[in-house]
Formats: C-alpha cells, sequence, structure tokens
C-alpha cells in the first residue's frame, strides 16, 4: 500500500521561533512532568 502526501493548503496556526528566557521554566516543568509520568510507569511511584 503506497502513502500519498497532500500538500497543506491552509494556513498554519503554528508559529516557530527561538526560544527566550522566559519559556525555560514551562519547558522544565513539562520536562518533570513527561517524566514523572514515564518513571513512575516503569518503576512506580517510589522510583
Amino acid at each position: 500500500m503506497a502513502l500519498s502526501l497532500q500538500p497543506i493548503t491552509s494556513p498554519s496556526l503554528l508559529s516557530i521561533r527561538a526560544a527566550r528566557l522566559d519559556d525555560v521554566r514551562p519547558v522544565l516543568a513539562l520536562h518533570q512532568e513527561a517524566f514523572a509520568d514515564k518513571f513512575g510507569g516503569a518503576f512506580g511511584a517510589q522510583g
């Protein structure tokens, strides 16, 4: 089965920009939550 890709014709709501210093806390919080879920599931709540 071949996969055909269609070009996106509608404008995207996503804007890519360089990170700023005020982005650090939200990014760290997101990573902390993601890794807590991943390692909590693998090793249990007590790690």
